[in-house]
């Protein structure tokens, strides 16, 4: 089948909701783990902009490894475009940006062979091109690299750290970004991962993120009050977990069960043979991962099997040119092995069959 393919004629939501309906389903859908400051803060600073006309600029960053790019990525890819065709359907105009890290993926000393993951950026770009151009994604890659080369961003970045590391309230939030066995390397290093995290989020006024972020994001607004900038709007998808685990995995991890795994870096709390990574992880692999694994019937749990569903449902809304946000409701997981058999079935149709070329 070509990949160029689409399996059902596209669909238009043409019913415009409004800021506050939106953050309202992006909120009961299932899928979101919170928002920064709030949701009623998003939701007035959207109807803000909508009133004043003012552009919103979106930023997803995320680093990487050398084990590849990880399917969870895709996940913040699609929501930020469905995010941003919303916001555009409100009449708002929006810019939505990917920040591809390669200066912050190296930062880490224990990082080997720096030049080859330096190289591997411009692969990664390359393929979030190719995704952008087949799901018809409204956003522009950006290399970290680049973005700091202005002498007016090092300014800043020079500034905003000495004023971050005399900060004891900002230092407490960034200590909680790290893991535990991590955090006397960041100490060491004045938490530069961190505050160029928070320097490169302050460029941008709403930032899509996993839960750990969060610390990111309430120091960033620390430091924008002091040096009196706008604060910054941010939103929180589910925590990424490990597939093929038991209940007993989460209950003996409650650090990953609470903020999961980082979804961009297969490697992650080394557990990338439990996660899927696009153009090396097969079918086969896919439905044994997806078999072993645990499947909460409570959506406030780990779960993650709903992660996959909600990855390739966003991906059936993107071909299909639907640009509504979907809700989900427990029931949904009420027969374990039908769920999981859907989920198997729509990633094959959505994401694998769809993106085997591209890799």
């Amino acid at each position: 089948m070509s990949v160029r393919n689409r399996p059902y004629p596209p669909m238009n939501n043409n019913k415009r909701k409004t800021p506050e309906e939106i953050i309202n389903i992006l909120k009961s859908g299932g899928y979101c783990y919170g928002f920064q400051p709030d949701r009623e803060a998003l939701t007035s600073y959207l109807a803000a902009c909508k009133q004043k006309k003012r552009p919103i600029k979106l930023i997803y960053g995320e680093t990487y490894d050398q084990f590849g790019i990880t399917i969870d990525s895709l996940k913040y890819y699609f929501f930020l475009s469905l995010f941003h065709r919303c916001l555009e359907n409100q009449g708002i105009e929006v810019e939505s940006s990917v920040m591809v890290a390669d200066r912050a993926s190296v930062l880490n000393p224990l990082v080997r062979d720096k030049d080859e993951l330096l190289g591997q950026a411009k692969k990664r770009v390359a393929f979030l091109n190719k995704i952008i151009h087949f799901y018809g994604l409204p956003i522009k890659p950006v290399l970290m690299s680049d973005f700091f080369r202005g002498k007016q961003l090092q300014n800043q970045l020079k500034e905003i750290s000495s004023f971050a590391i005399n900060s004891k309230e900002a230092l407490d939030l960034l200590e909680k970004t790290v893991l535990k066995n991590r955090l006397k390397q960041e100490k060491q290093s004045g938490f530069r991962y961190g505050i160029e995290a928070m320097v490169t989020a302050m460029q941008f006024n709403i930032k899509i993120g996993p839960p750990r972020e969060q610390f990111y994001d309430r120091a960033s607004n620390i430091v924008a009050k002091e040096f009196k900038q706008e604060k910054l709007h941010s939103v929180y998808l589910r925590p990424t977990h490990p597939l093929g685990k038991d209940f007993l995995f989460f209950i003996s991890h409650p650090e990953i069960e609470e903020y999961g795994l980082t979804p961009y870096k297969a490697g992650s709390n080394q557990l990338q043979n439990y996660r899927v990574i696009l153009g090396k992880t097969t079918l086969d692999d896919l439905k044994q991962l997806i078999d072993n694994s645990f499947v909460a019937n409570n959506l406030k749990l780990a779960n993650p099997v709903f992660d996959l569903y909600f990855m390739a449902e966003l991906a059936q809304k993107l071909l299909q040119k639907d640009f509504s946000f979907p809700s989900y409701k427990e029931d949904l997981f009420k027969n374990d092995v039908a769920f999981k058999e859907d989920t198997i079935n729509k990633l094959r149709r959505y994401i694998f069959s769809q993106i085997g070329g591209l890799i």
